[in-house]
């Protein structure tokens, strides 16, 4: 039972991190046209914004799989350091969310997420991660 509990936590912690990331993304993509002369409009701030919320899903492929690994190590470290226990896993949501997208630069030569080339772009991303550690800190199963 707790296996499950675990798994689930870590699909919601991913799920609401990847929400974050999208929204932080596509803020920061609209934020760029309207500074460019764009009318942004509430409407279309909301109708882009859910549109990219459904439309970046191989984003959260890659936030799931970084959670896993970023997690699992988390678990070790926090069982070496127990006065690390409250923050390893935001701090490895937040880590995951950074190697992954330094990962992203390196391979294709260009961040593949919008609004990321930019430092508070880059730096929401690596918020959105630890919000999805601080989720999975808080809902987790307990020893």
């Amino acid at each position: 039972m707790r296996f499950l509990g675990t798994v689930i936590t870590w699909i919601a912690a991913s799920a609401i991190a990847y929400g974050l990331a999208a929204v932080f993304s596509q803020t920061m993509v609209l934020n760029n046209l309207a500074a460019m002369g764009a009318e942004v409009t509430v409407g279309i701030r909301w109708e882009s914004t859910v549109d990219a919320v459904g439309g970046l899903t191989a984003y959260l492929a890659v936030i799931a799989a970084g959670f896993l690994v970023a997690f699992y190590i988390a678990s070790l470290v926090k069982a070496l350091i127990p006065a690390l226990s409250f923050i390893a896993y935001p701090v490895a949501g937040a880590g995951a969310i950074g190697v992954a997208l330094m990962l992203m630069k390196f391979q294709y030569e260009v961040y593949p997420i919008g609004g990321v080339d930019q430092p508070v772009g880059f730096w929401l991303q690596i918020f959105a991660g630890f919000i999805g550690g601080v989720v999975f800190e808080a809902f987790r199963p307990r020893d």
